[in-house]
């Protein structure tokens, strides 16, 4: 597990390309939100032989504009896409899933062949190859909501491909913030010492890796509530977990 913490005068983004620095990124796709939009984040990825994802918002304002002035032109020429690739190339990809009482339909266009605003950019930004727009259109407690979301990649076009791994992104983002608020409590946690905050989140996280490995190999499907308690009262199972996960992390 790589951790690097901020100093007082610092932030994530300033530490972001030393974290990048500290592990084995060949053939690896690494997926950031728009915080880590970042030159010398694309920079660390490439030059370690690995590939990127990366949400794109105001932060980064002239590319952000340009590629969302270049898929809505798109869309008023070729509505839903329609006989876009008579001018140029432009993957598609549709889906739909369930998620916690939400509906959602989803359709990712991504492509490499920029147009001249945004063309530019690729010698700014380091192994910029593609650009893509994910588009939501969701339903919670029969309330609809409609989202729009860019992206630039080092990748290839490949609509669905990218779709799993953005999907990827959210779902380990999302899932692990609930989970470790609905098994250890996160959000009421109190403790407001620097130290102790970041050693304290550290061995949650890994306390929830041994749990959900240990469940994957186990014949008893526990949840992980059942699992925490019957560890508090066996240290053989403890051991158990422990081994199992060390096999699997090392």
């Amino acid at each position: 597990m790589a951790c690097i913490d901020t100093d007082d005068k610092s932030n994530e983004i300033t530490v972001l390309p030393q974290l990048l620095n500290m592990l084995s990124l060949e053939k690896a796709v690494v997926s950031i939100d728009a915080m880590g939009c970042q030159k010398a984040v694309v920079e660390s990825v490439i030059s370690k032989k690995g590939q990127y994802v990366i949400s794109l918002k105001g932060n980064q304002e002239k590319l952000h504009d340009e590629v969302q002035g270049f898929f809505e032109a798109v869309l008023e020429n070729h509505p839903d896409f329609k006989a876009v690739g008579e001018e140029f190339e432009m993957d598609i990809h549709d889906y739909s899933e369930k998620s916690k009482g939400r509906e959602c339909r989803r359709r990712i266009a991504v492509t490499s062949d920029l147009c001249p605003g945004v063309a530019p950019f690729r010698k700014q930004w380091k192994g910029l190859e593609s650009i893509a727009m994910v588009e939501s259109w969701c339903t919670r407690n029969g309330k609809d909501t409609y989202e729009r979301r860019f992206y630039i990649t080092s990748l290839k076009p490949n609509a669905e491909k990218l779709a799993d791994i953005i999907r990827g992104h959210w779902s380990i983002e999302n899932n692990l913030h609930w989970m470790l608020d609905l098994y250890f409590d996160d959000d009421s946690c109190t403790v407001r010492d620097r130290n102790a905050s970041r050693n304290i989140a550290i061995l949650k996280r890994l306390t929830y890796n041994i749990l959900k490995e240990h469940r994957k190999t186990s014949l008893k499907k526990r949840s992980l509530r059942r699992m925490r308690f019957v560890a508090s009262l066996s240290p053989k199972f403890l051991h158990e977990m422990i081994h199992t996960a060390s096999n699997v992390f090392r």
